[in-house]
């Protein structure tokens, strides 16, 4: 119905805005996501679900320790799907009840899921100590690789 729909607004208006909700593109092995957007690369789905923790330290602070992000993703392949937690650093997580576990786990710095591993490569902002970062203003991309 949607393209039938959209094939209609093309004769009549000369466009038609598709929904958001398509994936986004890899380029090359990588691609940047916002919340609640996917992409799919070689037959697998990223999805960014959230910000579970961002402990990084903030741009203008000396820190002892860099911190963490950590984002809710979920993954889907053929006919498997599974949401994990995908850190950048692989720390423990002790206060866990946030992620709805009882118990203590680290965090992955890469997950591997039917055949393909990913990882965090950059996560954007930079913290500031003069600002708290909005969920909308995360930009987090992801680095996918075939996994033998």
């Amino acid at each position: 119905m949607w393209l039938f729909f959209c094939g209609w607004i093309n004769r009549l208006a000369g466009g038609c805005i598709m929904s958001s909700s398509a994936p986004k593109q890899f380029s090359g092995n990588s691609v940047t996501l916002k919340i609640n957007e996917k992409a799919t690369f070689e037959g697998l789905t990223v999805k960014l679900l959230g910000i579970a923790e961002d402990s990084r330290c903030p741009r203008n602070v000396n820190c002892f320790w860099s911190g963490e992000i950590v984002t809710q993703i979920s993954l889907s392949s053929q006919d498997m799907e599974q949401t994990v937690y995908l850190g950048d650093l692989g720390v423990p997580i002790m206060n866990n009840s946030k992620y709805g576990m009882d118990k203590n786990f680290f965090t992955k710095t890469a997950f591997v899921f039917n055949g393909h591993q990913i990882r965090i490569s950059k996560a954007e902002p930079i913290r500031e100590t003069t600002q708290k970062i909005k969920p909308s203003d995360y930009r987090i991309t992801f680095a996918v690789d075939i996994y033998p």
